[in-house]
């Protein structure tokens, strides 16, 4: 059972929830009364998964829940409670809802919108979904057939060039059937709770456009992101590229 909304303004304007703990979803609350004047209500949501007496609305993973429920607008989450993974996994468990989404730093004076890009310690939180989009997909397979035929037809001069010949066959073949792709994520070496589209295994990593061959995992994590959310044919095209001579890897 949810609390009733906090009722503000009139029924036109935006309908807010504020994710994170009480002491700081209250300061993030006056901070948005004080830029926002067009707040029809106003939820709040636990950083955690049980609910902390009468303040809340409901529980971290009653999100979805709760935005649909109450018909919310602008979803704002407050990183000083809550990992960048979470946030981004639960903006990525909202697709389809048609919300906005705002990160509320710990002790700043402003709010950060889900198109932002800051400095290394911070989100990459935007269209993540980029890289499933069909048209995305159906270039993508394209360019994937098209450099394996390239590779299979010209593989008699350049066949010298790849140390693991078999492989190297494996894997345009691969490619061919659909198992592989020539470019995927960089490949991930930790547990991590952040769930990104799904797209096939890659034969090079999205961690070649960056020059980074042995990424730490905060760094794997950034890499991947940029990739799902900035993916096009040229990114794809440009890593193949500069890269044709590890196709065997």
């Amino acid at each position: 059972m949810f609390l009733p909304q906090w009722r503000i303004g009139g029924a036109n304007n935006k309908r807010f929830v504020i994710v994170g703990d009480q002491q700081e979803a209250e300061r993030v609350h006056q901070l948005l009364l004080q830029t926002n004047q067009q707040i029809s209500s106003v939820e709040f949501i636990s950083a955690g998964n049980e609910r902390e007496g009468s303040f809340f609305s409901g529980t971290f993973n009653q999100l979805d829940q709760v935005v649909e429920i109450h018909k919310i607008d602008e979803v704002i989450f407050c990183a000083k409670n809550i990992s960048s993974s979470d946030i981004i996994s639960s903006m990525l468990n909202l697709e389809g809802q048609n919300v906005d989404f705002k990160i509320a730093q710990p002790e700043t004076s402003f709010l950060i919108g889900s198109n932002s890009i800051e400095t290394k310690g911070d989100l990459y939180v935007m269209d993540l979904n980029r890289i499933n989009k069909p048209s995305n997909q159906r270039n993508k397979r394209l360019l994937d057939l098209a450099t394996a035929i390239k590779m299979i037809v010209l593989s008699p001069f350049l066949i010298w060039v790849f140390n693991n010949k078999r492989n190297f066959y494996s894997n345009m073949f691969g490619v061919l059937i659909g198992k592989l792709s020539m470019v995927g994520y960089a490949p991930v070496k930790h547990i991590s709770t952040l769930k990104l589209p799904k797209i096939k295994r890659g034969i090079l990593s999205a961690a070649l456009q960056f020059n980074s061959s042995n990424p730490d995992d905060d760094a794997v994590a950034r890499i991947n992101l940029i990739y799902a959310k900035n993916h096009s044919l040229m990114m794809d095209m440009k890593i193949i590229w500069k890269n044709w001579k590890k196709l065997d890897s």
